[in-house]
């Protein structure tokens, strides 16, 4: 990968190149889920906004929680139709979490 290199100054940081790599092979279908990284930081949002000494989440603050991870611009309509696929419930634990993000990713790329 080239992603990194620079002939006009210093290397990137070792954490930026691999978030840009995996970004880009998500953007072009070339990822095959999530990677630790995007695990970690899905896992520091959702203990952000999970329900104090619970260990889920209110499906209700989807939108807060996007927001934070700097999706600003989604709308209800869209969190509501992605999460119609993963629970009928008000509540996600961690790994329903991630499977709305995974199919979250999956929309934002259609």
């Amino acid at each position: 990968s080239i992603i990194g290199t620079s002939a006009a100054g210093p290397p990137m940081d070792v954490g930026l190149v691999v978030l840009l790599e995996t970004l880009s092979a998500r953007f072009e279908g070339r990822s095959g889920g999530l990677s630790e990284t995007e695990i970690n930081h899905l896992q520091t949002a959702f203990n952000r906004f999970k329900i104090p000494g619970e260990s889920e989440l209110y499906t209700a603050d989807l939108q807060r929680v996007l927001n934070y991870l700097g999706h600003i611009l989604t709308g209800e309509d869209a969190i509501a139709g992605v999460l119609r696929g993963v629970t009928q419930y008000e509540y996600l634990d961690f790994h329903e979490f991630l499977l709305f993000m995974e199919r979250f990713f999956a929309y934002e790329r259609e």
